[in-house]
């Protein structure tokens, strides 16, 4: 079996003399005696052929490696990728923990206590997810506090794993902890920050080709993305959202451009920035680009709640909801997106109505906007 180099061994050439050694202390390894060998030994030649060979093939194979194409890298293993990578000026986005609100309970008989950077608190799931305690500011869990509170936890490994379905939160074990502490199954735990796993080779060398269209002139959809966002790159770092027409909207060879930010449709000096420098950016013997604000496309969205202890949910429901639907850069915003959000306010225990009955499709020009109005079943 032919086992594939890495790229640091792969550009790693020995020297002739180097490769000079080893054959001689492969020769001792097999019980040849080399003392005694005069210059003009026929074993002293075939070992210095066989060193400057080796060596010359070790040099051709890091020429090789250097001179590579990022997908061919990606036939090898991920360090050539990653070295590919950075021919691009590019970084694989690495994994990241997901990090949880879990509520806890205390039993009376070992209250008080306070939990907090300090503590050392383990959570399992049944899957076998471990999260640790990553609480920054103390919690007290007392008679004041009805022996309950909220606690931060972080997955002890990066990646996707970390995100568990509030559920199964629920029913997670202490399995180091104070005596008495529990996971008080009748709150929910919130998921605060989404793990992610480890960008695929895939991802990494398309956003790679995309910001390297932006140099080279071949200005692709993630090219002008790139270069409208990206200050280094003459953008603007309000521009959040960039969506591009490249139908030829407006004729044989023309792109459209529509921009967004935070908060929403571009402003008007955003746009007249941007059509500025596309407009520097177009390719000879290729049509116009024109730049305009996004249209936000405003969805009603009316949504019965069965909420238990929790008079705030409405508001936080209402606040969830709205920035969900400012984080969507995709096509499609999914209802099962919307579910889990809600699901995951302390006190919601269902959504049995919701207004909108399909998934809601952005507009090729625009942004989604909800509306929602929150009640509580």
């Amino acid at each position: 079996m032919t086992t594939i180099a890495t790229y640091e061994e792969a550009t790693t050439a020995p020297t002739q003399e180097e490769k000079h050694d080893d054959l001689l202390a492969d020769c001792v390894d097999q019980g040849c005696t080399v003392a005694g060998w005069s210059d003009s030994a026929p074993q002293r030649a075939m070992v210095e052929g066989n060193a400057t060979a080796l060596a010359f093939e070790a040099g051709m194979r890091v020429q090789l490696a250097k001179a590579s194409t990022l997908r061919g890298c990606a036939e090898l293993d991920d360090t050539w990728v990653d070295q590919g990578l950075t021919w691009y000026q590019v970084a694989r986005i690495a994994a990241t923990q997901a990090v949880w609100e879990v509520p806890l309970l205390i039993a009376q008989a070992s209250a008080p206590v306070t939990i907090g950077p300090t503590s050392r608190i383990l959570l399992q799931v049944a899957d076998g997810t471990i999260f640790e305690c990553s609480q920054g500011s103390a919690v007290t869990l007392n008679a004041a506090s009805n022996y309950r509170g909220r606690v931060a936890f972080t997955a002890r490994l990066v990646g996707t794993t970390g995100n568990q379905v509030p559920g199964a939160m629920a029913q997670a074990r202490v399995i180091a902890g104070p005596a008495g502490l529990s996971v008080d199954s009748e709150a929910t735990a919130a998921l605060t920050t989404a793990a992610r796993d480890a960008e695929t080779n895939e991802t990494a060398i398309a956003r790679a080709e995309g910001r390297w269209g932006t140099l080279s002139g071949v200005l692709t959809a993630g090219g002008w993305r790139y270069v409208l966002c990206t200050p280094e790159a003459g953008g603007q770092a309000t521009i959040t959202r960039v969506f591009v027409d490249d139908t030829n909207p407006n004729g044989p060879g023309t792109t459209a451009i529509y921009l967004a930010n935070a908060a929403g449709p571009a402003s008007a000096d955003e746009v007249a920035a941007a059509q500025t420098q596309a407009s520097g950016l177009t390719i000879a013997g290729t049509g116009g680009t024109t730049v305009a604000a996004c249209v936000a496309e405003t969805v009603e969205l009316v949504v019965d709640l069965l909420v238990v202890g929790n008079p705030l949910a409405s508001a936080q429901a209402v606040t969830a909801l709205v920035q969900l639907a400012g984080a969507v850069t995709g096509d499609i915003l999914y209802l099962d997106a919307i579910t889990a959000t809600l699901m995951a306010i302390p006190g919601v225990r269902n959504v049995p109505t919701m207004s909108v009955e399909e998934d809601i499709v952005r507009p090729r020009n625009g942004v989604i906007v909800l509306s929602p109005t929150v009640t509580q079943a």
